[in-house]
């Protein structure tokens, strides 16, 4: 009992200083708030949700005597996000010289929007969009600029980014050149018409989504491609990328979107989450308030949430066959021998590897 009290001091405090950050970063006066729990529960939350800058630094901000023992997890973030915003904007200059236009997406838009690092959005991958008929060029630029990555597996027609390309140093992030938005994401984000939407952005040779195009990809990546509506999980890196946007601004728009693809659900549950941890207006939907305070809890216990995630992967297969758009892809992969064999190592592969 003690330690699942801890686990929720530890949820309740890591949401009072995202909230503490979040007034800084959009230049509020900062919210009083303290430390109701300890703090190594607490960051190690924040490690695990990915948003464990943001949360060192409400700490810092709240509690300002813990600065100079949060100061060393901070500064390793910031230089990673340097490695990061420095990979990212050789690429843009590559795919520029090349004349590919690419279309920065989730972290990869923080930072080409602005011109700058951002040690508060974690990430290990950039994801660029370019349209099918660049994707060989935007290859070519990647690779003479020192970029590799399995071309042999990528199934064309098929396969909605490239495989992962690692830059020479293997350190930073990979880049994933996308030709979609996601398996069966047209209804909500069809790929030509976010990138006719999207404005050109701080860095050469990239462009970032509208805001209802981004705030779109948000929650449904997160929501639908990545299971949290089934599963009852919420990604709090999503919840910044969500405020950082000012996705409220946009419920109404959002709303007749979501819901003319028949997937308001996710959104209605979502924006339930968003309305609990902002303190933002929540929809009037009894069935998407209670998902966001299950989905809240479970923050306390992780355990949990990894055996509904385990129950719900169960029945990937069958929904994989259900999606005429996945069918075809598997198709198309069996002929593949590189891609066939990858899946061959995969399922070779001990879980401990």
């Amino acid at each position: 009992m003690r330690d699942r009290r801890e686990a929720e001091a530890a949820a309740r405090d890591l949401a009072a200083m995202l909230r503490v950050w979040d007034d800084e970063a959009a230049g509020r006066s900062l919210a009083p708030a303290r430390l109701s729990g300890t703090l190594a529960p607490m960051l190690a939350m924040a490690e695990r949700n990915r948003v464990a800058w943001a949360a060192c630094r409400g700490v810092a901000l709240a509690v300002p005597a813990m600065a100079p023992l949060l100061a060393p997890a901070q500064a390793a973030r910031e230089a990673h996000a340097r490695l990061v915003f420095a990979q990212l904007a050789e690429a843009g200059a590559a795919l520029a010289r090349a004349g590919v236009r690419a279309t920065a997406l989730k972290g990869a838009a923080f930072l080409a929007a602005g011109g700058a690092p951002a040690p508060w959005r974690e990430m290990v991958d950039l994801d660029l969009l370019v349209a099918p008929r660049d994707l060989a060029a935007a290859v070519r630029a990647l690779r003479a600029a020192g970029w590799r990555g399995d071309e042999a597996a990528f199934v064309s027609g098929g396969d909605y980014h490239f495989p992962a390309m690692f830059p020479e140093s293997g350190l930073g992030a990979t880049i994933e050149l996308h030709v979609r938005l996601g398996w069966d994401a047209g209804a909500l984000l069809d790929p030509a018409a976010v990138a006719a939407r999207a404005s050109a952005s701080a860095l050469e040779g990239l462009a970032t989504p509208a805001p209802e195009d981004r705030l779109a990809h948000l929650v449904r990546h997160a929501m639908i491609a990545d299971r949290g509506l089934a599963r009852g999980a919420l990604p709090l890196r999503g919840a910044l990328d969500w405020r950082r946007l000012n996705g409220a601004a946009h419920a109404q728009a959002l709303a007749t979107r979501f819901e003319a693809a028949g997937q308001g659900a996710a959104l209605r549950a979502w924006q339930a989450a968003m309305a609990l941890i902002w303190d933002e207006p929540a929809p009037p939907d009894r069935a998407a308030r209670a998902w966001a305070r299950r989905a809240l809890d479970s923050l306390a216990d992780p355990e949990a949430a990894a055996r509904r995630a385990a129950r719900d992967a169960m029945g990937a297969p069958l929904r994989a066959l259900a999606s005429p758009e996945r069918r075809a892809h598997l198709l198309r992969a069996l002929t593949n021998p590189a891609r066939v064999a990858r899946f061959v190592r995969g399922l070779r592969r001990r879980p401990e590897d």
